[in-house]
């Protein structure tokens, strides 16, 4: 079926040709889906999958390396990991709310406009702020202290930075874009 079955790597000394290293590792479709990799002389790897092949977890041998809780839209809304936990929330409309971790340092926050733009990132170290015109076009980004405006021409185009980069003109004849900060561009006809 097109599928990888097996892979064999080796290493061979460069003069003699002798042989110096060689790995094996076989790949079993139960279903259709790949999930278990037996490498020479380790456990198996093993993907524990469900439907059309949503990931639920990961085992080494019989260890659980990583459980995977998901919602009836098959989102991601816990991941475990020994002892690293990540919980994942959703808006009713499907939009990333929260992560929160194990770790509280980690923790983010997101929020969103009533156009569904994201607005905001906020966590222990982070705060991020999105801005947008009335045309839903973002305006500007600003991460932490920095700052970054975002322009554009009549027609929606994206344009650099005026004040950074004044030598680009500020409209682009026919609506072709020429060149930017780090291009040029060539239009047929």
């Amino acid at each position: 079926q097109g599928r990888m079955n097996c892979e064999r790597q080796t290493v061979q000394h460069p003069g003699t040709g002798e042989l110096l290293w060689q790995h094996a590792t076989r790949h079993d479709y139960p279903e259709g889906l790949a999930t278990r990799t037996p490498p020479d002389n380790l456990p198996p790897v093993e993907w524990l999958t469900y439907g059309s092949g949503y990931i639920a977890g990961l085992k080494l041998g019989d260890v659980p390396l990583v459980d995977f809780t998901r919602d009836r839209l098959h989102r991601e809304t816990q991941r475990t990991s020994g002892a690293y936990e990540q919980n994942t929330l959703y808006s009713a409309t499907g939009q990333l709310l929260s992560h929160t971790f194990s770790d509280p340092v980690l923790n983010r926050e997101y929020g969103y406009n009533d156009n569904g733009q994201l607005v905001h990132i906020r966590g222990v170290h982070q705060e991020e702020d999105y801005r947008y015109d009335g045309a839903g076009r973002l305006i500007s980004a600003r991460h932490n202290d920095l700052l970054r405006r975002h322009a554009t021409d009549l027609a929606g185009n994206r344009v650099a930075d005026r004040e950074q980069y004044p030598a680009l003109p500020a409209m682009w004849r026919d609506n072709r874009i020429s060149e930017d900060v780090a291009y040029f561009y060539h239009h047929d006809a």
